[in-house]
């Protein structure tokens, strides 16, 4: 995947490519302020929070998560957000 493919919500997003997967270079504080002005939009979104389980796991599945509203981070970033 080309790693400067738009990324929902986001217009010219920093990706780190990852097993095929174009994993959003964000922050927690970043993914808070998008995730809750989707929120307020009423607008569909998917959060994947990538490991090296899901990289395996989720490889068939790359063209469909490939979707608009599809937003694939870093596994840290959930911890982070978590703590």
């Amino acid at each position: 995947m080309n790693s400067e493919a738009p990324i929902y919500g986001y217009k010219t997003p920093a990706t780190i490519p990852l097993g095929g997967f174009p994993l959003v270079r964000t922050t927690a504080e970043e993914l808070n302020v998008k995730l809750q002005q989707s929120l307020a939009a009423n607008e569909k979104q998917a959060l994947f929070f990538a490991n090296t389980n899901f990289i395996v796991k989720c490889q068939p599945l790359i063209t469909q998560m490939a979707a608009t509203y599809t937003i694939s981070v870093s596994d840290g970033i959930g911890v982070d957000i978590a703590s």
